[in-house]
């Protein structure tokens, strides 16, 4: 499973309520289920970089939708912190999917 860190600067964005609009205006709630996981993935619509990684535009910022899903979530991030996927879904930005953490710690979810 590959791992791409989001936002990485030493400031986070906020997520203000226009953004929060915008955000779950990109998700599509009926994803796939993917092997070993309960529930759906909630797949991203929106821009995708040329990686395939979901990607969100956030107070001027270019962030990954994974990274801004968490900000939602009312999770606070430092830039030493990466969002791993334990679906396995690139596309897939459902908080309940999605764990914080650091690039190194993502062989342990493969």
């Amino acid at each position: 499973m590959a791992v791409v860190p989001g936002y990485l600067s030493g400031k986070e964005p906020s997520m203000a309520s226009e953004d929060q609009i915008r955000f779950k205006s990109k998700v599509d709630l009926v994803g796939p289920l993917m092997p070993g996981i309960e529930d759906r993935c909630q797949n991203w619509t929106g821009t995708f970089d040329a990686a395939g990684y979901p990607k969100f535009w956030l107070n001027g910022n270019s962030t990954t939708a994974q990274r801004a899903a968490i900000i939602i979530g009312g999770t606070a991030l430092s830039s030493g912190q990466s969002v791993i996927s334990i679906c396995g879904n690139r596309s897939c930005v459902r908080r309940s999917h999605l764990v914080v953490g650091k690039l190194s710690d993502a062989h342990m979810l493969s």
